[in-house]
């Protein structure tokens, strides 16, 4: 499993089925060892590689789609999130800083252009409650029970995909 800045989800979700986590700093993000990277992961991830709240922050997306599907095995899965509707923090943005935000219909349509639309799922998740209460800084304890479990798609706060290369 390769995750991005830090091992949360591999620590938190894999459990003992992780044989190999990985993990990518800002030296692999800006390109300073691409050549290890591509030595060493290129077509050895056998099931997830995670892009958790990591899109909105790079520049070319494009090519990061690409490089991720391809260091995946045939049937190897990529889990992205992005932020919908989402506040700038300039605290959490680092040294590259927040660069955009994204629909579920666009997060769709850049992984559809590298691969059939069977391979890509995308969902969405919020409603005008809960974008507000992110905006206000509020926490879910704040909401009512029903408020954070109602889906309306033109309110998303986050959106995740699925992403799963065609065995052949």
């Amino acid at each position: 499993m390769l995750e991005i800045a830090d091992s949360r989800y591999t620590r938190r979700f894999g459990d003992n089925r992780v044989t190999q986590p990985l993990v990518m700093h800002e030296g692999w993000i800006r390109g300073r060892y691409r050549a290890h990277l591509s030595k060493s992961v290129r077509g050895r991830l056998r099931g997830l590689l995670h892009l958790t709240q990591v899109l909105p922050f790079v520049c070319d997306v494009r090519s990061t789609i690409k490089n991720a599907l391809k260091m995946l095995k045939l049937g190897g899965s990529l889990l992205v999130t992005v932020g919908g509707i989402t506040q700038v923090s300039r605290d959490d943005a680092g040294p590259v800083g927040l660069l955009r935000s994204f629909t579920d219909l666009a997060l769709r349509k850049l992984f559809e252009a590298e691969l059939p639309p069977e391979c890509v799922q995308v969902q969405s998740f919020g409603n005008v409650p809960v974008a507000t209460s992110f905006l206000y800084g509020l926490g879910k304890h704040e909401l009512t029970v029903a408020e954070p479990d109602h889906f309306d798609r033109d309110y998303p706060v986050i959106i995740g995909a699925v992403v799963t290369r065609p065995m052949a």
